[in-house]
């Protein structure tokens, strides 16, 4: 019954790629809480730098404006706030804040994203490159809640697109390419990640079943009394002299010393 309930805890929700049982999805989490968040800093870090990279892009677009200003404080308070989440991330230990945490990054990184694009000339065209590898990053280095996971990139995606869509200088063969980019990258980063989360907890299920079977196989051994060495017996009666030196039946000996029971009958 016990192996029963074990291995139902240990079930995969296909739809949410996490576990059925709510204790095993914590252990779960837990067990790879150091790990993940080594990942979510890299992707902070990650995220920082692609921001710090393009002021100069501002500078170029704007030169010394009221827009360049705007740019470079909002990309200093981006930094700023990267150092705060990558601060909280280290000291935090319970896998559904981290969660929330990242969850509430991503969408705010996505948010400045939309901001900087906004400030864009209508003439501007985006590198389609750059948006994959935003939105390739979360997908990849985020280990969150599956369904949190990929909801910033679906709402920017939407957002990006309804952008693409309300300005009329765009060209329609500019604009068909920039859907399929972001179709096409939130399709493959959905499954990939998904399966990275159920391959992974696969992995972990069997981890928990080896732990299991250990426990079990060290029960076993520790109930397991066998005989070992010389054993004092009389060749007349038969009787074995114990650690104390009294001499005791042989059958009352082994069954003192061992797991073993006699049932007496007589032979042919």
């Amino acid at each position: 019954m016990t192996n029963t309930s074990e291995q139902t805890a240990d079930r995969i929700r296909r739809s949410t790629a996490s576990f059925s049982d709510a204790l095993t999805e914590n252990e779960y989490r837990i067990h790879y809480l150091d790990a993940d968040r080594k990942q979510y800093v890299l992707a902070v870090a990650v995220a920082v730098i692609a921001m710090l990279v393009f002021i100069r892009s501002d500078r170029m677009l704007f030169g010394a404006s009221l827009t360049f200003t705007f740019l470079l404080g909002l990309r200093a308070s981006f930094s700023l706030l990267a150092a705060a989440v990558i601060f909280i991330l280290l000291k935090m230990r319970k896998p559904l804040m981290i969660d929330i945490l990242m969850f509430t990054w991503g969408l705010l990184y996505f948010l400045a994203v939309a901001l900087i694009y906004a400030t864009r000339p209508p003439e501007f065209v985006r590198n389609a490159y750059l948006d994959i590898l935003m939105l390739m990053v979360p997908y990849l280095l985020f280990n969150i809640r599956f369904w949190l996971q990929i909801t910033p990139q679906l709402v920017y995606s939407a957002f990006s697109v309804a952008m693409l869509s309300s300005n009329p200088s765009v060209p329609a063969i500019t604009m068909n390419a920039m859907i399929i980019t972001y179709v096409f990258s939130n399709v493959m980063g959905i499954i990939v990640a998904w399966r990275f989360h159920v391959y992974r907890r696969q992995q972990f299920s069997h981890y928990l079943q080896e732990k299991r079977l250990n426990r079990e196989l060290k029960e076993a051994m520790g109930s397991l009394r066998v005989l070992r060495g010389l054993m004092p017996i009389c060749s007349r009666c038969k009787k074995i002299r114990d650690e104390e030196g009294y001499w005791k039946r042989l059958e009352e000996y082994i069954e003192q010393h061992s797991e073993a029971q006699f049932s007496h009958s007589l032979c042919d």
